[in-house]
């Protein structure tokens, strides 16, 4: 941990370890890190190793507590097979690629392996879990999560649309998969979207109506980003490159 000025502060875990979801001093490979600002805690989706998702105190860096798929004891040795159609491990299948906190005051959990999201209560009391497009193999389809920022989301049937990965229209068509998705705020109506080319791509959409400031909802797929529109078809939109990889 560092400060905003880049002073160190301290580790979080003791590195050196291998493998071992039900440990309170080791984490493994860690896929990302939302933080809690109200609670001062830190979700670690960890991760590429283990298979969990642990919480950290921000101001000790002491490990509060850390669970499986349903809220279960992780169990590194359980079967994590996963067969579209059959049901799901109750295991995390992995990577856990992420673990981000809600203003509804629950947390959404990305299964990556297994394309589901499961969303626990800061507790880890399982809640409900939805799967996306299930059929996908390989590299699983649940990479990340964003939530947008506008808080007058009317048009549920298009949230619907999202979650069935039916689409408005495809933008984009690349070699590889997405990694993360970032809703700009500064910037209603866009969004980027980081990719394995280590590129940083954004989509500007304009629409008919230019007085409502609308978000653009979209789903990620193994072939490029489905957007779906948030009550107003876009009349065009604007694509380019943020950053070329070196």
């Amino acid at each position: 941990m560092f400060t905003r000025d880049g002073q160190y502060v301290r580790t979080i875990g003791e590195p050196g370890n291998g493998v071992d979801s039900n440990s309170e001093f080791h984490y493994s490979r860690v896929a990302e890190i939302a933080i809690d600002p109200g609670a001062s805690e830190a979700y670690l989706a960890d991760g590429y190793g283990n298979k969990r998702v642990a919480v950290v105190d921000v101001g000790t860096g002491a490990l509060k507590r850390f669970w499986g798929a349903y809220g279960n004891t992780p169990d590194d040795d359980a079967d994590d097979s996963y067969t579209p159609g059959e049901p799901l491990p109750q295991q995390f299948r992995g990577p856990v690629h992420c673990a981000e906190p809600s203003n509804d005051g629950l947390i959404y959990v990305c299964d990556r392996g297994a394309d589901r999201i499961q969303v626990f209560p800061p507790d880890g009391t399982f809640v409900k879990e939805g799967q996306v497009m299930p059929e996908t193999l390989g590299s699983g389809s649940t990479w990340d999560i964003s939530f947008s920022p506008d808080e007058d989301q009317g048009n549920f049937s298009t949230l619907l649309m999202v979650l069935t990965c039916k689409y408005i229209f495809l933008i984009g068509n690349l070699w590889s998969t997405f990694t993360a998705l970032v809703m700009a705020e500064e910037c209603p109506g866009c969004f980027s979207v980081l990719t394995a080319l280590l590129r940083i791509q954004m989509a500007i959409l304009h629409h008919r109506n230019l007085r409502r400031q609308t978000y653009t909802k979209i789903c990620i797929s193994r072939h490029g980003f489905i957007v779906a529109d948030s009550g107003w078809r876009p009349l065009a939109f604007q694509f380019a490159f943020l950053k070329k990889p070196a």
